[in-house]
């Protein structure tokens, strides 16, 4: 079920990231300036409000309210813009699991408080679900192990 009251709406994530902003260290300011700034731009200029009016339609109208969907968009946009600049290249599972969480500029760029608040990986497959015409199999990593020959992509 989508609940437009659980959208984060544009005016809450810049909040959200001002009061970010304004505990920052001094070294995480320069980082923040310098490393990110451009990622940092386009997300606070992307008003994904119209985003969520849309997305209704994809929701059910029974069932637990879905959370975080805006937050999962902005990570996804940011996993995007980030595009092998990161530990996690073009893997989501290492987005989600080992590089958002453990950098508080990201946490905040995707519009939560912390890294507590943010949506688990099962949460980013549902929602691509919603919207992909489509196999899951089409998006999702291949099951088992993988095995690579020599100079192979694996």
């Amino acid at each position: 079920m989508f609940n437009s009251f659980s959208w984060q709406s544009h005016d809450e994530y810049h909040i959200n990231f001002k009061n970010f902003k304004a505990g920052l260290s001094s070294d995480m300011r320069v980082l923040l300036g310098n490393t990110y700034s451009r990622e940092r731009k386009k997300l606070m200029s992307l008003n994904l409000d119209p985003v969520g009016e849309y997305l209704s339609q994809f929701y059910s109208d029974t069932g637990r309210p879905a959370q975080n969907q805006a937050q999962i968009l902005r990570s996804l946009i940011l996993f995007a813009f980030l595009f092998n600049r990161t530990d996690a290249k073009l893997g989501l599972t290492g987005w989600v699991k080992t590089v958002l969480p453990f950098n508080p500029i990201f946490v905040a760029l995707v519009g939560c408080r912390c890294a507590d608040d943010l949506p688990p990986l099962g949460s980013y497959y549902d929602f691509m679900d919603r919207l992909w015409n489509g196999s899951r199999e089409n998006y999702s990593p291949p099951k088992g192990p993988t095995t690579s020959s020599a100079g192979g992509m694996g």
